[in-house]
C-alpha cells in the first residue's frame, strides 16, 4: 500500500505513473486495488475501472472501450462496445487509441485520475500499450494533468 500511496501523492502534484499489482490467486490483489480506489476517491481522485476478461484478448482496446472512458469515445461513432472491433481495420485502432487518450486527458484536466486495469493478463497488447502510454503522456502535458494507473495481474 505504501507504493500506491506514494504513486497517488506523486499524481496529486502532477507526476504520472503506472503500477502493476501481481501475485498468486487469493493473496489480496483485489482488496489492495479496492483500498487504492477508496484512498484515491477520499483524496478527490476520479477513478475509472477497466476489466479485462479472457474473451477480450482478441479485441483491441476492449477493456478501455467497455469502461466509462469508452462510452464517450464510442458515442461519437454510433458503435456499442461489444461491436467495437468491427468499426475499423487495424489502422483504425490508432484513431480509437488517440480518442481514448483524449478522454483520459480530459479527465486529468478536471483533476487527478486513478485508472485501474483489472486482470491485465487478459488484456490485449493495444490496451497494455495505452495504459502505460497514458500515464507517461498525461504526466508531461501539464501539471494539471495527472494519471496514476494500477493493473492487477
Amino acid at each position: 500500500m505504501r507504493s500506491i500511496t506514494a504513486a497517488l501523492n506523486a499524481a496529486a502534484i502532477g507526476q504520472a505513473n503506472c503500477l502493476v499489482v501481481r501475485g498468486s490467486a487469493g493473496i489480496g490483489k483485489s482488496r489492495l486495488i479496492e483500498a487504492a480506489r477508496d484512498e484515491a476517491s477520499g483524496r478527490g481522485f476520479q477513478a475509472v475501472i477497466c476489466h479485462a476478461v479472457q474473451q477480450m484478448i482478441e479485441r483491441p482496446l476492449a477493456p478501455l472501450l467497455e469502461s466509462e472512458l469508452g462510452d464517450s469515445v464510442l458515442r461519437g461513432t454510433g458503435t456499442q462496445p461489444a461491436s467495437a472491433p468491427a468499426i475499423a481495420p487495424a489502422s483504425g485502432w490508432f484513431l480509437l487509441a488517440d480518442q481514448l487518450f483524449g478522454a483520459i486527458e480530459s479527465r486529468c484536466a478536471a483533476g487527478p485520475l486513478l485508472l485501474v486495469l483489472e486482470n491485465a493478463h487478459w488484456a490485449d497488447p493495444e490496451t497494455l500499450a495505452c495504459r502505460c502510454r497514458s500515464s507517461s503522456r498525461t504526466g508531461r502535458s501539464t501539471r494539471r494533468r495527472r494519471c496514476t494507473g494500477c493493473s492487477r495481474k
